[in-house]
């Protein structure tokens, strides 16, 4: 998407990128950046989280991120509520018996 002239440039074009290869979304316009299309590439690859602007990061959205990659936690903003996502990644690691 960085080397598309802005011209050819549309939603439709960014979709097709996006399924390709959703790290694309750094070079993605905000004119074509929706909710569900953010919550659609953190579920399909949850690291992406590094990429989507910090105005974008809601909780529902990093929640999603990390359900899909634990990683994705490094990319969650601090003012967003990480209570709930301390639970899930107790939910999803496994006990360790030592």
């Amino acid at each position: 998407m960085q080397y598309v002239p802005k011209e050819v440039k549309s939603f439709h074009l960014c979709e097709l990128a996006l399924d390709n290869n959703p790290d694309a979304i750094q070079f993605v316009s905000d004119k074509y950046i929706t909710e569900l299309l953010l919550l659609t590439l953190v579920k399909k690859k949850g690291r992406v989280l590094a990429h989507i602007h910090k105005s974008y990061k809601t909780s529902e959205l990093c929640r999603e991120a990390v359900k899909n990659d634990l990683w994705a936690i490094s990319s969650v903003p601090s003012d967003v509520n990480r209570a709930d996502l301390k639970c899930l990644i107790s939910l999803v690691l496994p006990t360790v018996v030592i």
